[in-house]
């Protein structure tokens, strides 16, 4: 498959986890104690214990459910907005890459094909 062809596969599974993104429940989401809720209290989601009682919960696990609470959180706003900022690196390479071909005095399109290339293998080996 060539860089255009990988390039396509990669643009649209950005294009699937934007709009799974997008369907969630709008607005920023925040952590308050055990809960994930929009700020105007709405609940989204609880990362707490189920089964322990709270006098029973060591401190180290609460900690790290707050740690989790605080990402499931964030990633609300950060994960669409930094994929969509993939998505446009990646058009913007795939571009330089395409049109500099021809004529690459600049290095645009090693440069570009290079950057490129790395994008679409951080993508396939992390998602």
């Amino acid at each position: 498959m060539n860089i255009t062809d990988q390039a396509a596969k990669v643009l649209a599974e950005i294009d699937a986890a934007l709009a799974i993104m997008e369907s969630q429940t709008n607005g920023r989401w925040i952590r308050d104690g055990y809960n994930i809720k929009q700020p105007s209290g709405r609940q989204i989601a609880y990362v707490g214990p189920h089964h322990t009682p709270p006098h029973e919960y060591p401190l180290s696990c609460r900690l790290e459910d707050e740690r989790n609470g605080d990402g499931i959180a964030a990633a609300r706003t950060v994960c669409p907005t930094a994929l969509r900022c993939l998505k446009t690196a990646i058009e913007g390479l795939l571009y330089l890459s395409e049109y500099s071909e021809q004529s690459d005095e600049c290095g645009c399109y090693k440069y570009a094909s290079e950057k490129l290339t790395t994008l679409i293998n951080q993508w396939n080996e992390n998602k």
